[in-house]
């Protein structure tokens, strides 16, 4: 009779396997164990946290409202507070205007500033067509003229480029947005006191105009003459009026009349002018008005509209006629003293 087996026969333990492969239904029991115990010990940190951060922030606030309670309360009778001191900076005053206008972008005159500067302009032209002199027009050639009588002051209209800032130079009206003002300050500008008369109505001008135009000031003699501080447009804002004011207060006449290098430098910037303001008391070049068309007319875009003055002196007047009439501007003879 055979012996029974000595072995002991081995039976599977639970949540183990004999087979090379796992139980799946064990396997994903498993897993979601581990998600459980995953999502117990997040929940644990975050509720950690939270009480971390009230044993930090219960301090803190404790101690800010005894601060608070101790400074607001009153004070003995005869103790003085503490004095506070302030250390300020004293800024000038154009810095503070500066702080206080907008400030500028790349191109402040935007379409539709200019647009909405146009109804302003053309009520301002209507006000002072209202009160207009006897002047003759001759529209011959393209251009405007004015010849003023010695009774009252004649008015351009200018034909303009369009909408935009309004101003006026010795009672040429025009629109745009950007203003160059070429005016002589030649020896012969220090007689019959139209120096100082023309430096009036140039500031006067400046002044007039709004806070989103831009301008440039080019003198000349035998050279152009510009401020230091204008590298290119100028917005007419309070401290560059203020800046360019006390400029012209300090130019004294002197040297010959030699206009074309200031064209060339107003022609030159990064931005063509919209309308330009020429005065003259003398002879210019004969080749000035021939220069001054190539000027215009090189480069993209509009042409600017010249506006060009004679000055207490009838000598000299057609060649500013023929750049005035070449540009669609306007030609103005100003006899000395009609403008004080």
């Amino acid at each position: 009779m055979a012996e029974p087996d000595s072995q002991p026969e081995l039976k599977d333990a639970p949540g183990t396997s004999t087979s090379a492969g796992a139980d799946p239904v064990v396997l994903a029991d498993r897993i979601r164990d581990l998600v459980d115990e995953r999502r117990r010990l997040l929940r644990q940190r975050r509720v950690h946290l939270i009480l971390l951060g009230l044993a930090v922030s219960l301090p803190v606030h404790m101690a800010l409202m005894i601060w608070l309670w101790s400074s607001h309360r009153e004070m003995p009778a005869g103790v003085a507070p503490a004095a506070v001191v302030l250390d300020l900076s004293i800024l000038p005053d154009e810095a503070l205007q500066d702080m206080l206008e907008p400030s500028e972008s790349e191109d402040l005159l935007t379409p539709e500033l200019a647009t909405d500067a146009g109804a302003e302009s053309l009520a301002l032209e209507r006000e002072l067509n209202a009160e207009v002199p006897d002047f003759e027009l001759d529209a011959s050639g393209g251009g405007l003229e004015a010849v003023v009588s010695g009774s009252g002051e004649g008015l351009g209209t200018g034909l303009g480029s369009g909408l935009g800032a309004g101003a006026s130079f010795f009672g040429i009206q025009s629109t745009g947005n950007r203003f160059a003002y070429i005016v002589d300050i030649s020896g012969s500008m220090g007689q019959d006191d139209k120096m100082p008369a023309a430096m009036e109505e140039l500031k006067r001008s400046l002044k007039s105009l709004p806070d989103y135009a831009a301008f440039a000031v080019v003198l000349y003699s035998s050279d152009p003459v510009v401020p230091v501080f204008q590298k290119g447009w100028l917005r007419a804002s309070r401290s560059n009026l203020s800046r360019i004011s006390a400029w012209i207060d300090g130019l004294q006449p002197g040297g010959g009349t030699f206009p074309l290098p200031a064209f060339d430098l107003v022609f030159r910037q990064d931005v063509r002018p919209d309308v330009i303001f020429f005065l003259t008391d003398g002879l210019i070049p004969r080749e000035t008005p021939a220069a001054v068309r190539a000027l215009n007319e090189s480069g993209s875009g509009r042409v600017a509209v010249i506006n060009c003055i004679a000055f207490g002196s009838g000598a000299g007047q057609e060649p500013m006629r023929q750049i005035a009439a070449e540009s669609d501007g306007m030609f103005r003879f100003v006899p000395t003293g009609v403008f004080p």
